[in-house]
């Protein structure tokens, strides 16, 4: 298994925006009055970013965010999985549940592409262009409130 490599900063072109600048991009709902690093409230700047690109007080990790869809929150898709000798019905079984996952996940991709084609996603991500939109990643600025 290949190590994790945090995400470039540098911008690119996305046709799916909604997404977020990386797939690991979990915002909070409202941001923290103050981080929650104290090596970053100690320094006066936001130096432990998550993956070098997320402020905590606006973003949460990975697994902060799956702990709070264990907790109550919103639930997470969960893929299946496939037992350790799987029989060739329990692979096909799989595959058909997978591919399905994978359609529907394709099909939200087009709502949202559609949406933001007739316009009611402008606001956000100004007139759809098929080339995409540029992306940047947020800004990481320590602020105390």
């Amino acid at each position: 298994m290949r190590p994790f490599r945090p995400p470039s900063r540098q911008p690119y072109r996305s046709i799916t925006p909604w997404t977020g600048f990386t797939p690991r991009e979990k915002r909070r709902p409202q941001p923290l009055p103050r981080c929650p690093a104290l090596a970053c409230c100690r320094a006066k700047a936001c130096i432990r970013a998550i993956d070098g690109l997320y402020c905590r007080r606006t973003h949460m990790s990975v697994d902060e965010a799956g702990s709070r869809a264990r907790n109550g929150g919103p639930p997470r898709e969960v893929w299946p999985t496939l037992p350790p000798g799987a029989s060739f019905r329990q692979v096909e079984a799989y595959r058909i549940a997978t591919d399905m996952l994978l359609a529907e996940a394709e099909a939200a991709r087009e709502r949202m592409t559609a949406k933001w084609k007739r316009g009611d996603l402008e606001p956000l991500y100004g007139r759809f262009d098929p080339r995409g939109v540029w992306m940047y990643p947020p800004e990481r600025r320590y602020v105390e409130e």
